[in-house]
């Protein structure tokens, strides 16, 4: 059975957040402030030496703590299957897939790995204002 994204997905936590990205910083910002007030800690990962990043990133997910279980991916594609096995090789045991359109095959191989794997913007669900009305429209709650 699929598992739709639902604030139940996570665990108030630490939590990895894979791809942050300095050319979509705003929305990098503002995922990382809704999820800090609902009780998340991030790590934010991106691969790539380019500096100037807001908050502290790290290179790879070798760098993390130990203990992180879930994590939310934002670029879809070839990176996000990476990161999957990546994450699944980790012991991580819950990710969340921003681009359903892009990433089809990346949450076929997450549940293929044993991953609880589903698409979805986390703004949808722990957001407000439009972000959270956007999500409501498509059923999540």
């Amino acid at each position: 059975m699929r598992r739709a994204f639902s604030k139940s997905f996570f665990t108030p936590g630490p939590l990895a957040f894979v791809g942050w990205s300095s050319k979509k910083l705003a929305y990098c910002e503002s995922i990382r402030s809704t999820l800090e007030s609902q009780g998340f800690t991030l790590f934010s990962v991106n691969n790539s030496p380019t500096s100037g990043f807001g908050p502290e990133v790290s290179r790879d997910l070798a760098s993390m703590p130990a203990d992180l279980v879930q994590a939310f991916i934002l670029p879809g594609g070839d990176p996000a299957l990476e990161a999957v096995e990546d994450l699944a090789r980790r012991g991580f045991r819950r990710v969340l897939i921003r681009s359903r359109k892009l990433s089809e095959s990346a949450v076929a191989k997450a549940r293929e790995l044993g991953l609880d794997a589903v698409t979805g913007c986390p703004l949808m669900v722990y957001g407000r204002g439009m972000h959270r009305f956007h999500g409501l429209l498509a059923g999540l709650r």
